[in-house]
């Protein structure tokens, strides 16, 4: 069910049982899931700007998305801006297209394929969290979103669990 079927993971058995996803509080491994979704967990400057994760969310909020390529293996999410070029955009698009875009569900329930990551809420990077009021990309990935409108979906596909 969290496996995008273009990429390379595997189906989630659970262990097998008809009982055994609702035994289970997290996938069996990182080759059990697919795609990232937006981190549901505020700092309380974050909660102060406005963040809620509920059904008031805007359309152009994204709340989920192929996998967060991270910074490894070639990939660096951090690296482009907005205005680069669509080469180097390519180094924060997912792993899951052969970094040719990624399917993104937004706030209203559609979904969009876009080339690059910059398409959240003022061009958000919806990979990174906002580092500060002008929009500003953070390298901290992992941490949650900065204000109302920052995008901050995870997990990556960095790290094996």
């Amino acid at each position: 069910m969290f496996t995008c079927p273009s990429s390379n993971a595997e189906k989630d058995t659970y262990g097998g049982g008809t009982n055994a996803p609702i035994n289970r509080s997290n996938f069996t491994s990182s080759k059990n899931i697919s795609y990232s979704y937006q981190n549901p967990y505020p700092g309380t400057s974050a909660i102060g700007a406005g963040f809620k994760l509920n059904n008031a969310i805007g359309a152009e909020f994204a709340v989920a998305a192929d996998m967060n390529p991270g910074t490894t293996n070639g990939d660096n999410v951090n690296s482009p801006s907005s205005t680069s070029s669509a080469k180097d955009m390519k180094l924060a698009n997912t792993n899951n297209h052969d970094k040719d875009g990624q399917n993104i569900l937004y706030g209203d329930g559609h979904v969009a394929w876009e080339s690059n990551p910059f398409v959240g809420v003022n061009r958000d990077n919806i990979y990174t969290a906002a580092s500060n009021t002008t929009g500003g990309q953070s390298a901290t990935m992992g941490m949650g979103p900065y204000d109302a409108n920052d995008s901050s979906l995870f997990p990556t596909d960095d790290a094996a669990w």
